[in-house]
């Protein structure tokens, strides 16, 4: 019979480093390409880092692109960086997934068996603190604007193809001393929900905030990632 033994509770605590807080993270969101440049696709179709890090080393030339649409580089002028943007995350999440089932019989009888035939990618929401000139919800706003002509058209609404709003997305969670423990790229992601931001003259020291839940076709595991640290 095995009991209950306090030292080999925390031997075992101690040889993984304890437990993960939920306040140490980070979350980088490269909109600039999601709002002006179309797609950005972080590992290319090969894998690795080159395609993201091949994506930013252009960036500079790839945004001269739109100087011909003047229109479309309003979007980009004067807005939050995505280096900026993640200390203004106060909260967010790792996505969960879910493999959706059915009942079967294995053989055509006896008792049944649940079998998957769905994954199903939860949303993941990320709330934000708006900062005091209004860039960060300007961005969100905008984003939205991109995917839908809601704000210019009253009648029939349009919708802007994928391609053009997406970006990947990277969460990244850490231990006490800074260094990455875990991480995931959301890949294909795009705003479908911002909420409204409560105002109230009663809560004059209580900073504005605002959820923004994203969407996304899977996500992918980080182990290890230097980049934006």
């Amino acid at each position: 019979m095995f009991g209950f033994n306090i030292n080999d509770f925390r031997s075992s605590l101690n040889k993984y480093g304890g437990t993960a807080a939920v306040s140490d993270f980070q979350i980088i969101i490269p909109h600039e390409l999601a709002l002006a440049l179309g797609g950005l696709d972080l590992f290319g179709g090969g894998g690795g880092f080159g395609g993201f890090l091949t994506e930013l080393q252009n960036l500079p030339n790839r945004f001269l692109n739109i100087a011909s649409n003047p229109l479309e580089a309003l979007t980009t002028i004067g807005q939050m960086s995505s280096r900026d943007l993640r200390f203004f995350a106060e909260s967010a999440s790792i996505p969960g997934v879910q493999l959706q089932t059915s009942e079967v019989r294995h053989e055509g009888y006896g008792l049944f068996q649940k079998r998957p035939y769905q994954t199903i990618m939860t949303d993941v929401d990320v709330t934000f603190l708006e900062d005091g000139a209004g860039k960060s919800l300007a961005l969100f706003h905008n984003w939205i604007r991109k995917i839908s002509n809601f704000s210019t058209n009253r009648g029939n609404q349009t919708f802007a193809y994928p391609d053009s709003y997406k970006c990947d997305i990277i969460i990244l969670q850490y231990d006490s001393a800074g260094n990455m423990i875990y991480g995931v790229t959301l890949l294909d992601a795009f705003p479908t929900t911002v909420t409204p931001v409560n105002l109230n003259w009663n809560s004059q020291n209580e900073p504005a905030r605002f959820t923004v839940s994203f969407s996304y076709v899977s996500w992918n595991s980080l182990e290890t990632l230097g980049i934006f640290l």
